[in-house]
């Protein structure tokens, strides 16, 4: 066997070892991402975590919000009007994140049954 036979050789057989771990791993994240949607969602959500729309719908988003934050307040419209729009298939779990100077008041009044958001 010449050396180019040889070099021949191992170049297919780095590229059939490449497409079998690119095909190996994309089972793997597909099966790792189907068992992920399987679990529960208490990761994301609680039972105090307030929720706007269906119970039932299909698709949760979780958003992690700073009531002090100017920009999470200018966000919020656009994510209720999505939640709005959907058609009951879309529900939004709010989760509270006290960042910035203020906020640990808001999450307090929140706390003791005020609304913060409507």
């Amino acid at each position: 066997m010449n050396r180019h036979s040889i070099m021949t050789a191992s170049a297919v057989a780095l590229v059939l070892a490449f497409v079998a771990a690119m095909f190996g791993y994309s089972w793997l994240e597909e099966r790792r991402l189907v068992e992920l949607a399987a679990q529960p969602d208490s990761i994301f959500v609680r039972p105090h975590s307030p929720t706007y729309g269906p119970a039932a719908a299909k698709v949760r988003i979780v958003e992690f919000l700073d009531p002090a934050c100017e920009t999470c307040r200018a966000f919020y419209p656009l994510v209720k009007d999505i939640i709005d729009s959907s058609g009951g298939r879309v529900q939004l779990v709010v989760r509270y994140t006290p960042f910035h100077s203020g906020a640990d008041t808001a999450v307090a009044v929140y706390a003791r049954g005020e609304p913060i958001l409507r």
